[in-house]
């Protein structure tokens, strides 16, 4: 140890310097030479897979071996196969010991170092120990359906497994240590390992998955055309069975492969299903199982299925989708998963019939406390699909924007349109409630045509920011003005776009109605709860509508 503890030493004074000084090729060549000494010892004595190894020893010589391979990687002849695997098949098994859950991490960081350095080195091996991890992940479903179905779940198994690395490794080329005994397979050549139980069965696929997830993106060039089907289809498979780290795991595969396979190689159907029946089991608050964490990988695989699998998909899961996507977006804290339900309900949108993806649940969610900036996007798309000039009547020629820089409390519902609109009972009743209860804005509407079904829109549009008046009207008493604010600020944003509807005019006194109350809170200094940014973001997009505007009658009546 007094050895080791010197190498150690000299190690750090080496890493320090390095940076400073131009290297000393000769001394690099002793330090070599001296780890490749020590380092066989080390893991012979005490990176030895079992609950009974020492975990702080562990990980010291884990440590240890991760800053070697990163600065002095001539210590393991710069890759060669028969120096990394060996250390890799050593290290892997500790994946499946319980004991050593907590520094699986560090475990995988020092894995993937010297993965990276295989890459490097032998790009036949690095392709090879790809596809035995494949076949692992295959493997693990089995073990994992036997563990669900048997009536004793801690049967022993073990897993022979990563043969094909092994078998092209000469036992007389290993250089820097062997295989543990405790590993060696006795009827073959292969690693064995215990995976009995799911405390020992779930991390070991866990981060083999996450293994998987490396390889494919690290070295992507190098298992090009080495993905197949059943490796898809059992890791897919494995969310079925599962705790919140595998499916995490799973999902974060099933993202890297959306971006690099084709769509008819992942079952994208099955996969869309699972995540909303994942996302339907809300009844108090999010499931224990999800955070912001699951929630963010769970949204990156959704949105690497919903861009890229085909139209047939998108129509047979629509429903399912559009089921949960109120609720998710108003539990979820997570913007990814957010961003993948908004790009999902545009996509529905532009497929799908008006009755199945339900425009008027972008009012309810408008509503929730904290509304995402996205559905400003679905906003656009519901309007052009519903037609923005059925969705607010014209102004058949009048200038509203010119009217609309006069700053006014509200409007009357009779100044907005020529023909009487429709206003459904629910939705008049509710302009004096709390907007909490917002499943008064839905047009109940599945046998309606698209003209009945924008007109309803039209009407709880109008209702809606008619409420959205100022505090301190005597009509109007808001409980949460920033919620109603940002709000308005992004319905704003999405009607600037269509300027010559009576319900662009409307908006437009509204959202300019609300600048001396913003001058009062920024007084008082009580602004931290609005969203200053999506409202100026409005307001900038008000004032470019009419300036335009304004910049049109002035040309025309200069022509005239």
């Amino acid at each position: 140890m007094a050895n080791l503890s010197s190498l150690v030493h000299e190690l750090r004074e080496r890493i320090a310097a390095s940076s400073s000084t131009p290297p000393n090729k000769s001394d690099d060549s002793s330090l070599e030479l001296r780890f490749r000494t020590v380092i066989p010892n080390l893991l012979h004595a005490y990176v030895v897979p079992s609950s009974s190894a020492n975990e702080r020893e562990v990980i010291a010589i884990l440590k240890l071996l991760t800053h070697t391979v990163k600065n002095f990687p001539g210590v393991f002849f710069h890759g060669k196969a028969s120096a990394i695997l060996p250390i890799i098949f050593r290290i892997i098994p500790f994946f499946a010991e319980p004991s050593f859950c907590a520094r699986h991490g560090i475990i995988f960081e020092t894995l993937g170092s010297l993965l990276s350095l295989l890459r490097t080195g032998d790009r036949d091996a690095y392709r090879q120990f790809f596809e035995d991890v494949m076949a692992v992940v295959e493997d693990v479903l089995t073990i994992a359906s036997l563990s669900n179905n048997t009536s004793e779940p801690e049967l022993e198994v073990s897993l022979r497994c990563f043969s094909g690395s092994l078998s092209g490794i000469s036992p007389d080329s290993i250089v820097l240590g062997d295989i543990p005994v405790c590993n060696n397979s006795v009827d073959g050549i292969g690693i064995v390992i215990n995976l009995a139980g799911h405390t020992r069965w779930q991390p070991f696929a866990t981060w083999i998955i996450r293994v998987s997830c490396k390889c494919l993106t690290e070295g992507a060039l190098n298992v090009e055309g080495l993905v197949n089907v059943p490796f898809v289809l059992a890791a897919c498979k494995l969310l079925c069975y599962g705790d919140a780290a595998l499916q995490m795991a799973c999902f974060d595969l099933v993202r890297i492969l959306g971006a690099i396979l084709s769509n008819d190689i992942i079952p994208s159907e099955n996969m869309i299903m699972l995540i909303s029946t994942i996302l339907s089991e809300v009844e108090d608050g999010l499931p224990v199982f999800r955070d912001i964490t699951y929630d963010a990988s769970l949204g990156g695989c959704l949105q690497s299925l919903y861009s890229c699998c085909a139209d047939d998909v998108i129509k047979l899961t629509a429903g399912d989708i559009v089921s949960v996507f109120s609720e998710s977006m108003q539990k979820t804290r997570s913007p990814d998963l957010k961003a993948a339900l908004c790009g999902a309900y545009v996509r529905i949108a532009k497929l799908c019939p008006l009755h199945i993806w339900k425009p008027e649940l972008l009012l309810n969610i408008l509503c929730s406390p904290k509304p995402y900036y996205g559905l400003v996007d679905c906003f656009e798309v519901a309007l052009s699909i519903l037609d923005p000039y059925l969705v607010g009547e014209t102004d058949n020629g009048q200038d509203c924007s010119c009217a609309s820089l006069s700053v006014t409390s509200g409007c009357e519902p009779g100044s907005i349109g020529e023909k009487r609109p429709l206003h459904p009972p629910d939705v008049l009743n509710a302009k004096r409630q709390k907007l909490d209860n917002s499943e008064n804005f839905k047009p109940t509407s599945e046998n309606y045509s698209k003209m009945e079904y924008a007109e309803h829109v039209w009407s709880s549009l109008l209702s809606f920011i008619e409420y959205l008046e100022p505090p301190g009207g005597q009509a109007n008493m808001l409980e949460k003005p920033e919620t109603y604010l940002t709000a308005l600020s992004m319905l704003c944003i999405v009607l600037c776009k269509y300027p010559r509807t009576k319900l662009s005019h409307q908006i437009s006194r509204q959202m300019l109605g609300w600048i001396p109350w913003i001058c009062e809170q920024a007084k008082q200094e009580k602004l931290t709860g609005v969203d200053l940014p999506i409202y100026l973001e409005a307001l900038n997009c008000l004032l470019l509508k009419q300036s335009k505007r304004l910049f049109v009658f002035h040309f025309l009546r200069s022509e005239i």
